[in-house]
């Protein structure tokens, strides 16, 4: 697998995800497995193989949460690159409450391993959101705004996953690492203290 980019739309009301992911992919194999692993409530049961004629692929429960199905590879272009893109439905991506969210948007993988020694980022993945949501926690942990307003982060590897927690009522609450790194300010600034009040005790 030389790379793989995600496009996840979530700016419909419902809650739900449109996700497309395109591949390029060298490799003599003539068919490949894709996988699909579901969290909590989201998770997809068909793929679209975008470019064919051929109707929706359904995915199979394999184990536990995690979807299967096998597809046969469309033939490599004249630089031996095979170009696959995959298109599938998320009904349940987001979770509300109070105006706090979790979205979590699966990733389908396929069964083909980056070449040993790449040294370069293999994934990477953008996400739109409705206007005047903002992102305070996400995983991969990169995930950033861009100026066109999309969310976008880069990865060595393919994860399992592109969730991230935030707010839909246009709060900023501080995240995980803001608050981290308030709190070690508040230790260093505490030990600065004692120490610059034994030294008072000394003095006196």
């Amino acid at each position: 697998m030389l790379s793989a980019a995600l496009s996840a739309d979530i700016t419909a009301a419902d809650g739900s995800a449109r996700v497309r992911i395109d591949y390029a992919l060298e490799s003599d194999a003539r068919t490949v497995d894709v996988e699909l692993l579901g969290f909590g409530a989201a998770t997809a049961d068909e793929l679209v193989v975008l470019g064919t004629m051929g109707g929706p692929l359904p995915l199979h429960v394999a184990s536990g949460t995690r979807k299967a199905a096998d597809l046969s590879l469309p033939s490599a272009g004249t630089d031996g690159v095979t170009r696959l893109s995959l298109a599938y439905y998320v009904p349940r991506a987001v979770e509300r409450s109070s105006g706090r969210l979790r979205v979590r948007v699966p990733v389908a993988s396929v069964s083909l391993p980056p070449p040993a020694g790449v040294g370069r980022d293999v994934f990477t993945a953008e996400v739109r959101l409705p206007e005047g949501w903002s992102v305070t926690e996400g995983f991969p942990s990169g995930l950033a705004r861009r100026e066109d307003g999309a969310y976008a982060v880069a990865l060595a590897v393919v994860p399992a996953v592109v969730t991230f927690r935030g707010r839909s009522d246009g709060r900023r609450p501080p995240g995980v690492p803001l608050l981290l790194s308030g709190l070690a300010g508040l230790i260093v600034l505490g030990a600065g203290l004692a120490g610059w009040r034994h030294l008072r005790s000394i003095a006196a």
